[in-house]
């Protein structure tokens, strides 16, 4: 049974498990599955693999190091709607955003 078939709420997709084939992977999922909201929780993905699973429609992430107390309240709030991303990459992303909206 896949993904269509169960229909999750909120999917914790671990960009680590699926390196090689992760380019485009969220999109795929959100094809198949639209009103799945996609969090990403994974260890060792750079800046630019997150960036580029948010723009897809990933709606939140969190590093595998997080508190159990920060998946407990992002998984509602993603849920309800809401995205989710740690304070200390807020800053970064919106800059990386704001680049490639200078260069599109």
């Amino acid at each position: 049974m896949g993904m269509a078939e169960w229909k999750p709420r909120v999917l914790l997709l671990d960009l680590t498990l699926v390196q090689a084939n992760a380019r485009g992977l969220v999109a795929r999922l959100l094809r198949r599955s639209p009103r799945t909201r996609i969090i990403l929780l994974t260890h060792h993905a750079a800046e630019t693999q997150i960036l580029d699973a948010l723009s897809q429609g990933a709606i939140g992430y969190l590093p595998k190091t997080a508190l159990p107390p920060y998946l407990s309240k992002a998984v509602p709030a993603v849920d309800a709607g809401e995205a989710w991303v740690p304070r200390t990459m807020v800053a970064s992303l919106l800059a990386r955003l704001g680049r490639r909206a200078v260069q599109a």
